[in-house]
This record gives C-alpha cells, sequence and structure tokens, in this order.
C-alpha cells in the first residue's frame, strides 16, 4: 500500500483500515509505520481520486437450536451435550461436528445459558456467514426447559413468571446473533414444547424474537416504519421461521406471536425516533401509508389546526401554542365486520376506540423539566405509539372488530406563546374550565379533549375507551418499571373488561396493576381557587399523583361507558427491567397487553350485557 505508484489507495483512513491495512497488520505484511504512513497519504490526496467503495460486510444468518442439559448439578457434570434433531439436521447439511464444537466451546452447563459460536458452520449455499447459538434446555424442567427448577422451599414461580424466563432466553439469543450481524435467524422448535396444549408457548418464542430483532437506526424521515421484510434494511434481522418439526405444529400461535413481536418494535421504533423526526405530521403520514397498505377496511383522517378550533378543543391547541410544529387530531377507524348494522338496527357502533397521548416531545414547557434526560421525552408519544401499533396489529390479524383510533397530537414548548400556570382554558368544547396550575400536566389536558370527542362524536358511543398515555412520574414511584398502572371506572370493572385486560397483561408477559379509581381522587383535581371548574394537577401536596391524574381524565367519559385508563409512564424505557430489547431504551410496552386484549373479545366475547 505504501508503495503503491497509483493513488487508487486514496480511500478515507476510515475505509483504508476497513479494506485491508487491518488484516495485513494482524498477519504482520505491513508494519505499523507504513500502515500510517499510507493513511496519512490517502488523506491527502483523495481528493485527486475516486473513491473505491468500502468493502460491504458479508450477510450473516443466524441459527438458534437446542442442548439438552441436567436440571440439577450432578447431572450437569457427567451428562454430554445432547443436541436436539435440529442440530442432526445442520450437522449433515453443513458437514461440521456440532457436537464436538459444542463440548469442547464450554457447553451450556444449565438451562437458558447460551453458548455464541460465530461463523461455526462456515457459509451457506447461497453464501451467508453461518452463525450458531446453543441454548442449554432441561427436557425434564417444567414451563419447556429453560427455566431452573425452583430451590426446595422457596416461593414456586407465577405460570406468566417462568413464561416470561422463555422470552428472556430468546430475547438475549436472537439479540447475541442480531449484534454479530445476522440479517436472518431461524429457530429451533423445540425451544418450546411442543403439542397444542402448548400453543402460548410457541406464541412467547416467536413474539420474543421477532420483537428482539429491531435496531433503530437513523435514517431520513420518509423511512417506512419497520417490517418484516428482510431487504429492508441490511442491517437489521428478520425472524424467518423455525427449523426443523412439523411446520403446521402450533402455526397459527407462531404466527400471532410474531404479529405481537413486530408490533411491540412498531411502538419502539416510533418511540425511539428523535422528535426532530417523529413530528405531529410525521406520525399522522405513517398512518395514512400503513392504511392504504391495508385495504378499505381501513380508514384514515387527519385533521389539522383549523379543525380542532372548530371542535373547540382548548387542551390541545394550549399546550401545541408554545411550538411551532402545529398540532394534529388522528382519527382511524377498523371494520373488521362488514355488515353496516348492529344488532339493534342502527348505525355500526365501534365496539372499541383506542386513544393515545401524542406529546411527540415534552420539555415541560414553562414549568420546565430538569435538563438530566430530557432527550428521553422524545418517548412521550409512547401511548400514541402503542395505540396505534395495537390497531394495526388488529387490523392485520383481521380481527372481527370495529376499531377506532384517536390520537391528538402535538409538542410541549416554552415559546413565548405558550400556555402559562395560571391560565384557565376551555376542554371538551366549551363544557368544562381548567385551571393550568403545571404546564408539565399536559398530557390530561389533550387527553380530555381527545375522550370527549370519543365519547361523542358519534350516532352511539363506543362500547369501551381505553386510553394509552406516558402520563405521571408518580405511575413509576408506584410500580417501578415492572408494570403499567390500570385504573377502570365503574362500568369497566363490572363488565368484566378490566379482569380481562388485566389477564392478557400476564398472559402475554406484560403485566399491568389494577390501580384505584373513587370519588375521593375525584374531589381532588377540583380548582380550589374558584377560577375554573378543575385544577390540572389536584392537591398541592402531588400525593397520589397517579391516582388524581386519572380521576381527571374521568370527569370527560360519562359513567356509563366503560373507560379504561394505562398508565404507562414507569414502562416507557427499559432502564426499570421491564423492556424487551435491553439497556435504557424505549419498551414499546405494553402492546402484547393490549393486542392480546383485543384479541381475547373475538375469542371469549365481550362481557356480558355488552
Amino acid at each position: 500500500l505504501y508503495a503503491a505508484p497509483t493513488m487508487q489507495f486514496a480511500l478515507t483512513a476510515r475505509q483504508l483500515f476497513q479494506s485491508g491495512c487491518r488484516s495485513q497488520l494482524q498477519s504482520r505484511r505491513v508494519d505499523a509505520a507504513g500502515a500510517s504512513a499510507a493513511v496519512a497519504l490517502a488523506i491527502r490526496y483523495r481528493k485527486y481520486c475516486t473513491a473505491a467503495p468500502a468493502a460491504k460486510k458479508p450477510s450473516r444468518r443466524g441459527y438458534i437450536v437446542t442442548c439438552a442439559v441436567g436440571s440439577n448439578a450432578k447431572q450437569q457434570q457427567r451428562q454430554p451435550a445432547v443436541l436436539s434433531d435440529a442440530c442432526a439436521d445442520l450437522q449433515r447439511r453443513f458437514g461440521r461436528d456440532v457436537a464436538a464444537m459444542v463440548e469442547s466451546a464450554a457447553r451450556p452447563a444449565k438451562p437458558g445459558q447460551l453458548l455464541l459460536l460465530p461463523g461455526g458452520l462456515g457459509r451457506d449455499a447461497d453464501g451467508f456467514v453461518v452463525d450458531l447459538c446453543v441454548v442449554g434446555i432441561a427436557a425434564d424442567a417444567e414451563h419447556g426447559g429453560l427455566a431452573e427448577r425452583v430451590a426446595a422451599g422457596a416461593e414456586p414461580l407465577e405460570p406468566w413468571e417462568a413464561r416470561d424466563d422463555r422470552r428472556s432466553v430468546v430475547r438475549q439469543a436472537v439479540t447475541a446473533l442480531r449484534d454479530l450481524g445476522c440479517r436472518q435467524v431461524m429457530l429451533d422448535s423445540g425451544i418450546a414444547p411442543s403439542g397444542a396444549e402448548n400453543a402460548d408457548a410457541a406464541a412467547d418464542v416467536a413474539e420474543a424474537a421477532q420483537s428482539s430483532a429491531l435496531v433503530y437506526r437513523r435514517a431520513p424521515p420518509k423511512r417506512p416504519l419497520v417490517t418484516d421484510d428482510a431487504d429492508a434494511d441490511e442491517t437489521a434481522p428478520t425472524l424467518i421461521g423455525r427449523i426443523h418439526g412439523n411446520s403446521g405444529n402450533n402455526s397459527e400461535a407462531w404466527d400471532y406471536g410474531l404479529t405481537l413481536g413486530l408490533a411491540e418494535a412498531r411502538a419502539r421504533d416510533l418511540m425511539e425516533r428523535p422528535a426532530n423526526l417523529c413530528t405531529p405530521s410525521w406520525f399522522c403520514q405513517q398512518a395514512v401509508e400503513a392504511a392504504a397498505a391495508l385495504g378499505p377496511s381501513v380508514e384514515v383522517a387527519v385533521h389539522d389546526e383549523d379543525w380542532i378550533r372548530e371542535r373547540a378543543m382548548g387542551g390541545l391547541l394550549a399546550v401545541a401554542k408554545g411550538s411551532k410544529e402545529p398540532p394534529r387530531f388522528l382519527v382511524a377507524k377498523y371494520n373488521g365486520r362488514p355488515e353496516s348494522l348492529n344488532e339493534g338496527g342502527g348505525p355500526a357502533v365501534a365496539d372499541v376506540c383506542l386513544i393515545g397521548k401524542g406529546v411527540t416531545f415534552d420539555s415541560g414547557g414553562i414549568s420546565i423539566k430538569p435538563s438530566a434526560n430530557m432527550a428521553d421525552m422524545r418517548g412521550d408519544m409512547g401511548g400514541a405509539a402503542v395505540a396505534f401499533s395495537s390497531f394495526l396489529a388488529a387490523c392485520q390479524l383481521g380481527l372481527p372488530l370495529r376499531l377506532a383510533l384517536c390520537v391528538p397530537l402535538c409538542e410541549n414548548m416554552p415559546d413565548g406563546a405558550a400556555v402559562k400556570p395560571g391560565d384557565v382554558i376551555d376542554l371538551a368544547g366549551g363544557r368544562v374550565t381548567c385551571r393550568v396550575d403545571n404546564t408539565d400536566a399536559e398530557g390530561r389536558l389533550i387527553l380530555a379533549d381527545a375522550l370527549h370527542f370519543a365519547a361523542n362524536s358519534g350516532a352511539q358511543p363506543p362500547r369501551l375507551i381505553v386510553d394509552l398515555a406516558t402520563l405521571t412520574g408518580a405511575i413509576a414511584v408506584a410500580l417501578g418499571g415492572q408494570r403499567a398502572g390500570l385504573f377502570a371506572n365503574r362500568s369497566a370493572r363490572l363488565t368484566g373488561f378490566e379482569r380481562r385486560l388485566l389477564d392478557s397483561g400476564f398472559n402475554r408477559g406484560d403485566p399491568l396493576h389494577q390501580m384505584p379509581t373513587d370519588r375521593r381522587y375525584r374531589a381532588a383535581v377540583q380548582d380550589r381557587s374558584g377560577l375554573a371548574d378543575l385544577s390540572n394537577i389536584g392537591t398541592p401536596d402531588r400525593m397520589a399523583g397517579a391516582c388524581t391524574a386519572a380521576a381527571f381524565l374521568s370527569h370527560f367519559v360519562p359513567p356509563s361507558i366503560p373507560w379504561m385508563h394505562i398508565d404507562m409512564a414507569g414502562v416507557m424505557d427499559s432502564d426499570g427491567g421491564g423492556g424487551s430489547g435491553g439497556g435504557k431504551k424505549m419498551s414499546g410496552r405494553p402492546t402484547r397487553a393490549v393486542v392480546d386484549f383485543l384479541r381475547s373479545l373475538t375469542i371469549e366475547g365481550f362481557p356480558a350485557g355488552k
């Protein structure tokens, strides 16, 4: 390289090292001084030359297979590696002694442990570098063999906790292959118990793997949302199926799990996007494009500031005043039951209306937040992301439901025109006045308008309203990052909707916790100044902040309509241990719980009386 007579080596220093200098240094064919001189010359003369393209990294394909290990210490010491049938197939296909490789590389010693063998199977017929991840599994253990036995005398795991252990192992395995650069991942069917009675296990594995496959990378705003197309992003892996085993074995549950995982990944992708890319207008554009791909059963309407003003949505207008980004109000409808009339002969009624808080960046407004961690407030539209992703998942599953989606979108910024502490504004079409005592309690203001719109805009109200919001830090103090808080009015409790949603959360490893709502909390948000009907922060001591925030919202839903509110601020990111992707990143929760709840309504039917 140093003595090259032409300037064709004129790449950037980074490209030069990537395209061979590093490997030659390792093989001692170029000394360090020569390499440094080559880099200097390349930088000096590159303006006279045409830079060669950077060498493309070889595509990689990953396989996750299982290895039986003992369920106790003695068995683990004396039992040799017993590889699955899928491993035997790979041995025959690639001509490699996988068993010997596993033994020589310190095989997994107990259930749930991983062994990663990068490039362990060489290359396949398509030219992919084939990586192998071996997962220890105990065939005689409960819950699919991925969790260790509970020590004698210890409190046994709840079934959903053991299922979550399986998800955790699958996430780790897929993440390890993802970090190697695998674009495609195949899973051993043996990682989940077989048989129709274990359909949930197959769904768990597929969901965890698909959700873990996403890595957000900065891209132009027009980049489409995460898809299951392997060519959409060369660096993002795609779960393409299972290896070895009857393809029809729990295939419906497997496909359902893939849809769940993709829905959570989509929500996470939206929440991770920087606020300068994910604006209210951009979010709406994603909804329009998604609806076009789903066909005539889905309708989307994007309403501008004039429409919002005509309907006197004072909360949304007040919060948006401080930003140059104009507010939007997104309405989408899905008709999974094409008959135009309901049982009573009137117009079609929405079975469920999902509402999501869409503050695409929350600075706190004039009551500005501390600068530390303010960047995380790009995820303050998490309620909108989860509601939108759940809505799309229901459409993709073809659920026989009529769904509505309402998303108020804006930014909360401290401009000269921003709403100020002490201002009094009109909400719900001018029917309620509210004193804004803290501009950082903005979510409930825009949700108040959305709830009123959902309950009153149609000829008949929806049979159920569910709103999702990163509403209060108080819920994170109460529950940490493990569970979202679930608040329900009396109608939702008596009709069984609340219990159904709680069950779905546990079933999908995305648990919610029942929180109290009663008239004492409603009284706490009455304005004591005499200037307005309500105050947006409740009691001055800020006690029970999550409960008073839910009580504030309850003023905008008629008691006769079943309504549930999910405060997901604690599970917004995965720092609390409840996320899917590892590390402090947006979690996409509780998408799995919401989608499973919607699906349960089609399987078990609506609760009696509704």
